[in-house]
């Protein structure tokens, strides 16, 4: 299911619909992080794990929003705060470079657009 509403949410984001993009993408992200607040009330799930839970699928639909939202950005700044909560939350969920790699370049972006060019780099 959640790999449909990625594709959704990617075919919104080319025909230009981004906000539509967003809020779907907003949902998986609500439903992956409540998954996960119930996975972390079970005492034994959480004595099977020796770290705190991360999700590679929460951090592709945080990164999914992101991408939808950095085509709104610029026509409404105030978007910048959430983004970059986004984005702190999107890079705790990797653990490889590769999609690490990416989330990082989207933040550069959503900071170049706010003017911030020393925090880009």
């Amino acid at each position: 299911q959640y790999q449909a509403i990625e594709k959704e949410a990617l075919y919104d984001i080319n025909c230009f619909d981004f906000k539509s993009a967003s809020e779907k993408m907003k949902k998986v992200v609500d439903f992956i992080e409540k998954s996960i607040e119930l996975l972390s009330n079970d005492d034994i799930f959480l004595n099977t794990l020796s770290h705190e839970i991360q999700s590679e699928y929460l951090g592709d639909a945080f990164c999914m929003k992101i991408y939808a939202d950095l085509f709104q950005q610029r026509n409404n700044p105030t978007m910048y705060q959430q983004m970059i909560n986004d984005s702190d939350n999107a890079l705790k969920q990797y653990k490889y470079d590769g999609e690490l790699e990416r989330n990082l370049q989207y933040r550069a972006h959503i900071e170049m657009e706010q003017g911030n060019h020393k925090e880009a780099f």
